[in-house]
């Protein structure tokens, strides 16, 4: 791993609902690839002349930036409750129509216990030859709306398909709950963030909802693997602490070469994840999602299974995209759905949250 966390953070917040006193200054983190912020809904520019030392300033949303630079700054927000009405889904435009494929149907307001998540690679960079005119975010919307899942993990899109398509249709799906994401952007060689096409950043995302008598806030973290292939696409990752409930993490990892691939996969399950714990001071459930480049094969030197630690169940879509847990959050179904523009499918995890 490229970037060390602090050791701890201040624990006198287990339960919060607002905004907070400032935090205790953090020992500074090791290279500008690992940012971290609290999610809130107000969001602040990183400061103009950044210091040596990492802070966290207030559960707004500052950003934590180093001492390097403050480029590829992680990207949070949280919509609140009721701000988003449950009337019709998305809309879909363009060819083909969207046909029924059966959806489970969930019951409004179901929280955890029973905990869906749901894995998406939409390829909306408009660089790759899967790119279909935007059409894709449109569908993944549509897929977050009926679906329903209490986690969306989400690759190759952009910021702004998060912040204004994918987490409202995640608050209009759970009507009264909070919505919240945190978006992390792939960086070039030269450590700027990826940009699509639009000029919007371009990278991967979290996404959550909470229902209010629950929701106590959550903690952002991403950054970029110190295992990187030869491209100019440094892949980044994306985690988020939801307070006293469960970790969540995704990544899109390399393309070049399944043995970076590997490599980072187990930088992210035995590097990043620990340390995010360990700063956290709590241990709770932990899930990750992600088109992590690498298949499930016996006979293949990178075989996915080979980045599962123990204490972790994978479950993939006979692909590429993976979804793992810790054993107390046991898989008691999974589902594909056909997607129309995107060269990957729709991957639901059902498990069981304790």
């Amino acid at each position: 791993m490229d970037a060390g966390f602090p050791k701890s953070k201040d624990t006198s917040h287990p339960h919060r609902t607002g905004v907070t006193a400032p935090l205790s200054l953090l020992t500074a983190l090791t290279t500008s690839a690992l940012l971290m912020m609290s999610g809130m809904p107000a969001q602040a520019a990183p400061p103009a002349n950044p210091t040596q030392d990492a802070r966290i300033v207030t559960e707004q949303g500052t950003h934590i930036v180093t001492g390097r630079d403050a480029k590829g700054a992680t990207r949070t927000g949280a919509i609140a409750p009721g701000t988003v009405t449950r009337a019709a889904p998305p809309k879909v435009t363009g060819h083909p129509p969207l046909p029924q494929q059966g959806f489970s149907k969930r019951s409004s307001g179901t929280a955890f216990g029973d905990f869906w998540q749901l894995q998406m690679n939409l390829c909306n960079s408009g660089h790759a030859g899967c790119y279909a005119d935007g059409y894709a975010i449109d569908e993944g919307a549509y897929m977050i709306y009926l679906l329903m899942p209490d986690l969306v993990t989400v690759n190759e899109v952009c910021l702004g398909d998060v912040a204004n398509d994918l987490a409202p249709a995640m608050a209009g799906a759970w009507a009264g709950d909070w919505a919240f994401y945190v978006f992390m952007p792939a960086v070039t060689a030269a450590g700027t963030p990826v940009t699509c096409t639009n000029g919007d950043e371009y990278g991967v995302a979290v996404i959550g909802h909470m229902p209010d008598s629950m929701y106590y806030g959550f903690d952002a973290f991403g950054g970029h693997y110190g295992n990187q292939d030869s491209g100019n696409e440094k892949r980044a990752f994306a985690c988020l602490y939801a307070i006293d409930h469960y970790y969540a993490c995704t990544t899109h990892l390399s393309s070049n070469s399944e043995p970076v691939a590997l490599a980072q996969c187990l930088e992210l399950l035995t590097g990043v994840i620990p340390a995010i714990r360990t700063y956290e001071g709590v241990y709770r459930p932990t899930v990750i999602g992600g088109d992590l480049n690498l298949e499930y094969d016996t006979s293949d030197p990178e075989n996915v299974q080979n980045c599962v630690p123990s204490g972790y169940t994978r479950k993939g879509d006979g692909k590429v995209q993976h979804i793992m847990a810790t054993n107390d959050t046991p898989f008691y179904d999974t589902e594909t759905y056909l997607m129309f523009y995107t060269d990957h499918q729709a991957f639901l995890a059902k498990l069981t949250m304790p």
